[in-house]
């Protein structure tokens, strides 16, 4: 195929995006800022509650390839519910609105960028040091896995949505301490493969990742998880989408740390119920049977820094 020719569809799928995720109007609270990392100025969106406790929960989520962070607090329900449990809620921006997971934007300080952030945040707040989260979707979510294996010191718990760890840095990661994992994942994603391999859009190849399962033994493995698997089947929330979710959890592991894997059985790739941001024929089906943004947060609250 042609470059030229390669790129229009390519164009075609960022502006679908673009447009299906900038619809909705900023939420109130909504601010934007910026900091330099390594001389290059980073940029970033983020929501504060109205009402701040003497502690406050730090969670930063990175966005998908070709996407930026204000679409990503697009695609989820964090803000509103910033609102209601008193935590702030960052979404930065990525070079080339991607992020260096070990497959794409190799070279990239962008755990830089979250030292950034993290000190940016606790100066201006009474950000609680034990209660740093990072959460991601996609390219974003393989990102989280990186954090996982480099920053398991600063960061309480991460939570993949849609992105396994990436093949090539299984052997390389080695993170300070157990740290608790839960993870989103569709098994019927047709970009990023539930079963592992080589991850396609629009028949690009960008990069290998690991199965979920073999993700998810990683962390479990690495938590020292002694009891489970326990697997549970969610009541489906009417009037259903086809879908449905399990949750598999581990416990009995090492500093109170917890894996948990949600599996979307026909779910796409996606933010359980976030929009159907592009047809299903394109990304699968966007599950309306897990509220992400809840489970994620709950998992969070219960798991902070030991």
């Amino acid at each position: 195929m042609q470059p030229t020719r390669a790129i229009v569809p390519l164009l075609s799928f960022v502006a679908a995006a673009t447009t299906a995720l900038g619809a909705q109007a900023p939420t109130s609270g909504d601010r934007a800022g910026s900091v330099v990392v390594g001389g290059v100025t980073r940029t970033y969106v983020y929501h504060v509650p109205p009402t701040l406790g003497k502690r406050v929960p730090l969670i930063l989520v990175f966005h998908g390839h070709y996407m930026t962070g204000e679409q990503q607090s697009k695609m989820t329900h964090l803000d509103p519910l910033a609102d209601r449990r008193g935590f702030i809620v960052v979404y930065p921006n990525g070079i080339r609105r991607g992020w260096n997971d070990g497959r794409r934007n190799k070279g990239v300080d962008d755990l830089g960028f979250l030292h950034a952030l993290i000190a940016t945040f606790a100066q201006r707040y009474p950000i609680d040091r034990k209660r740093i989260y990072v959460t991601g979707f996609s390219n974003g979510a393989t990102f989280s896995e990186i954090v996982g294996c480099t920053q398991a010191d600063t960061i309480a718990a991460i939570a993949p949505v849609s992105g396994p760890l990436a093949a090539d840095m299984l052997s390389s990661c080695h993170p300070q301490r157990p740290i608790s994992v839960l993870a989103i994942e569709g098994t019927a994603d047709p970009l990023v493969p539930y079963g592992g391999g080589q991850v396609h859009i629009l028949g690009f190849a960008r990069g290998a990742v690991l199965s979920i399962r073999q993700t998810i033994d990683f962390w479990k493995t690495n938590a020292h998880c002694t009891i489970g698997p326990r697997e549970t089947a969610l009541p489906p929330i009417p009037p259903g989408d086809g879908t449905r979710v399990t949750r598999t959890a581990f416990a009995g592991c090492t500093d109170d740390a917890a894996v948990q894997l949600y599996t979307i059985t026909g779910g796409g790739h996606a933010w359980p119920q976030g929009p159907q941001y592009l047809p299903k024929a394109v990304v699968g089906i966007a599950s309306t049977q897990l509220d992400a943004d809840g489970a994620i947060v709950d998992f969070f609250y219960a798991h902070p820094l030991p």
